[in-house]
């Protein structure tokens, strides 16, 4: 504490300027729209869960159509917050400036701890994020109020959310969620998505984007404006993607659309409705082995020419999907004084699309449909009659439906407020592996979609490698209570939450007993304190419980198709369940913000999400593995402005130790005091943005220190520095363009390749060798945007 209040007295010396940055205003039912030109725009920061959030109205110093205040701290890196936990939050300033394909996942990359990897530098395809050495799957994901969580698997996949273009923040709390929050998977914390509001005027916006690996990208965003006296706003926008891969043949092509309605009362409630649709085709990448990855370097890829009998063709390794996502979160404040208070989110996903694989198939011997051992139908599969030999496309497609809602009632009195509510989501998961047709002289699948052009079986019938329905039903109960004392300088906040979630399972390749059953009940207490020792500093504590389920494909048998191999499923497999405790120190004025929390973690039951190649097709099963202690440390300082420089850094050290040896088949491993995969000791980051109003920019460079890709710790990714600048100008109006500009995205200037997170980990090198993503090439991108 003494450090930072001498930093803050040297500060304070520094010139007015600096301390005009960010005047305080008197909050307003709604400032200027953040996503078109403003005099003043809103800074919210993250309250207590039960509390209204923190907004402020600071004076802009920018003139600009995508969002850019000047005034946010560390470029749009760092909010001012009043949580009794960690938060981190990004705001427009920071993702308007990054280049526009890059997806939510991609966009925390500087955040403490938060260890990203792309397969593609643009953010197209499979990106992934570790926390504090937690993975996606264990993180809980909100999109505008609903949980974004794939039921299923607990994963996450940031380019099927919303346009970057229309994200307003993302607000991250490693380490754990509230006690309200609607998720089956928050060991490693919980982060939230929000979409701009629509404008209160009629207009829009437009960009277009083109770039290295023939990447080019069309953006625009029609606002409706205030409609009448209605109080109804809304805006939808639409954005075609179309990349080369960065690395071997194929192209990645993305069409999405999204769109908000909100409707406002007048006292202070509103409505809204978002949605998003997504529609892409993404080129799969063969990710490399040490050894490969030595050996070839970034050509250790797919292959782009065919070789008849090849499973190893680029055409036949596609990632497909379609999905869409509705949320409508509301706000009713029943009464004029604002004691009591709904929230209500109803909302629905929908999501399809198979993982494409190939496979070689000898014609005359039998294969495995589950327990079945048949024999395939040459002509009616398309293969010749006297065809010995012939390959096959295999798709492990799933289809789910998630409808569901989340209410709240909170009632506040005095320096009391009360919450309680609840949770109700029904899910159906339909996992088909499909056997189709494949032309044996191009090598092209006849449907990558995997829903025609099936193989028969001599008997008729159509040829799976898998066929699995599951229904969920997930209930969840909470109640907090939130005290304010001492002048409201101390906050109390406790809460408890019961979830209850039922899963029925049919598989329907395996005779007799097809029908699965696994139900897990959690409680997860909640408490935390919060104490302004004055107006500028502040202490926190807090102590939390999360789990984590495994995934539904545990609860089923897999057989191999050619051998008839069994994997088998554990139904009985424990949820993971998390202690964790968090104590930490702020300080923030006008010039500066800084925060210092330190964690520790205790696992028990501890998942990860093993990945294994069945029928040539990569899927994921969850491994038990112990117990597990995390803890370590994070830092965050942003400034505001000082001749248009706007500084950040971040921080964390590491320790993530398993607890337990791993039983491995009929070994034991002697995996106790070994490090977690995925955990490096040491992460840090510096980020530098400019911004005159005219002229802008920004540098960031990240470090991310040794990290182990196996169980045993024998083999590792070595420490890495990645970096990514930007560079822009805005225009004066031109015609109906009121502030057009030009922008370059440039990353990975020298075009270093290298090794940087983990495809696949395994036991021990000396079983199996891990996969890797690797360093994306050098690229740049050049984007035109304006607001009309």
């Amino acid at each position: 504490m003494t450090t930072a209040c001498a930093l803050a007295a040297l500060l304070s010396n520094m010139p007015s300027e600096m301390q005009a940055a960010e005047k305080r205003k008197t909050p307003t039912d709604s400032a200027a729209p953040s996503h078109e030109k403003s005099a003043a725009t809103t800074e919210k920061t993250t309250a207590p869960s039960g509390q209204m959030e923190h907004i402020r109205v600071v004076r802009s110093t920018i003139r600009s159509s995508n969002g850019v205040t000047g005034t946010a701290l560390g470029g749009g890196l760092m909010t001012r917050q009043h949580e009794a936990r960690s938060v981190q939050t990004i705001s427009r300033d920071y993702i308007s400036k990054q280049a526009p394909t890059q997806n939510p996942i991609t966009l925390m990359s500087m955040n403490p701890g938060a260890n990203v990897v792309s397969a593609d530098p643009y953010g197209l395809s499979m990106s992934q994020i570790r926390i504090r050495g937690l993975d996606s799957s264990e993180i809980g994901w909100l999109f505008e109020g609903m949980p974004r969580n794939n039921s299923a698997t607990n994963l996450m996949f940031g380019n099927e959310v919303a346009d970057a273009e229309n994200l307003q923040s993302l607000v991250t709390q490693p380490g754990s969620a509230n006690y309200d929050t609607p998720t089956m998977s928050a060991s490693g914390g919980m982060s939230q998505i929000f979409m701009i509001d629509p404008s209160h005027h009629r207009g829009g916006y437009v960009d277009f984007a083109y770039g290295t690996y023939k990447t080019n990208r069309e953006f625009i965003r029609l606002e409706s404006g205030d409609i009448g006296r209605t109080g109804v706003r809304a805006w939808l926008s639409f954005s075609h993607t179309d990349s080369d891969s960065w690395r071997g043949s194929g192209d990645n092509e993305r069409q999405h659309l999204d769109f908000k309605l909100v409707k406002d009362f007048h006292n202070n409630s509103r409505i809204a409705l978002a949605v998003a649709y997504d529609n892409q085709v993404i080129q799969n990448l063969l990710f490399p082995t040490k050894a490969q990855f030595d050996k070839l370097g970034a050509s250790a890829n797919y292959s782009s020419t065919y070789t008849p009998g090849s499973t190893s063709y680029y055409k036949q390794h596609l990632l497909p999907y379609n999905d869409v996502i509705v949320s409508a979160p509301s706000v009713w404040n029943i009464d004029t004084a604002g004691h009591f208070r709904i929230d209500e989110t109803p909302y629905f996903f929908y999501g399809w699309g198979p993982v494409d694989g190939a496979v070689n198939l000898n014609l005359n011997n039998p294969v495995y449909s589950g327990t079945q051992k048949v024999f395939i139908n040459k002509v009616t599969s398309g293969f010749s009659q006297d065809a010995t030999t012939g390959v096959a496309s295999t798709a492990q497609v799933s289809q789910m439906f998630r409808p569901g809602s989340v209410t709240k009632f909170t009632w506040k009195q005095g320096h009391n407020t009360l919450s309680a509510g609840f949770w109700y989501e029904w899910m159906s998961n339909h996992s088909l592996g499909s056997v189709t047709r494949m032309d044996q002289t191009t090598g092209v699948p006849a449907n990558m979609w995997g829903n025609s052009y099936y193989l028969n079986t001599t008997g008729g019938q159509r040829l799976y490698t898998r066929n699995t329905m599951t229904y969920s039903q997930t209930y969840m109960m909470f109640i907090g209570d939130t005290l304010k004392l001492l002048k409201d300088r101390l906050t109390l906040s406790a809460g408890f939450k019961y979830t209850y979630l039922n899963r029925d399972g049919y598989n329907y390749l395996e005779q007799g007993n097809q029908r699965k059953h696994v139900l897990y009940q959690v409680p997860t207490p909640y408490f935390s304190a919060h104490y302004n020792i004055d107006s500028h500093q502040q202490i926190y504590v807090a102590g939390s419980t999360n789990f984590h389920v495994p995934s539904d494909s545990n609860m089923y048998n897999l057989y191999n198709l050619t051998s008839g191999t069994l994997s088998t499923g554990i139904s009985s497999q424990k949820s993971e369940y998390s202690i964790e405790e968090e104590l930490g120190y702020r300080y923030q004025n006008h010039i500066f913000a800084a925060d210092v929390s330190f964690f520790n973690y205790n696992f028990t039951n501890r998942q990860l999400a093993l990945p294994v190649w069945q029928n040539d097709t990569l899927v994921s099963e969850n491994v038990n593995a112990g117990g597990q202690t995390s803890r370590g440390v994070d830092v965050q300082i942003g400034m505001a402005p000082f001749h248009h420089f706007r500084p950040y850094v971040s921080f964390e050290y590491l320790y993530a130790r398993m607890d337990n040896n791993l039983a491995y088949g009929t070994t034991v491993l002697n995996t106790k005091g070994k490090t977690a995969i995925g955990s490096p000791h040491y992460q840090g980051a510096l980020g530098i943005d400019y911004d005159d109003g005219r002229i802008f920019g920004n540098l960031n460079l990240r470090y991310t220190g040794r990290q182990y890709s196996t169980f045993m710790d024998d083999e590792s990714i070595p420490g890495y520095i990645t970096d990514n600048i930007t560079l822009g100008y805005r225009f004066p109006k031109l015609a109906f363009l009121k502030v057009p500009q030009l922008q370059v995205n440039l990353q990975n200037l020298t075009n270093s390749m290298y090794r940087t997170g983990i495809y696949t980990f395994t036991p021990s090198a000396k079983i199996s060798a891990p996969t890797y993503y690797i360093n994306p090439g050098f690229a740049a991108l050049f984007t035109f945007s304006s607001s009309f």
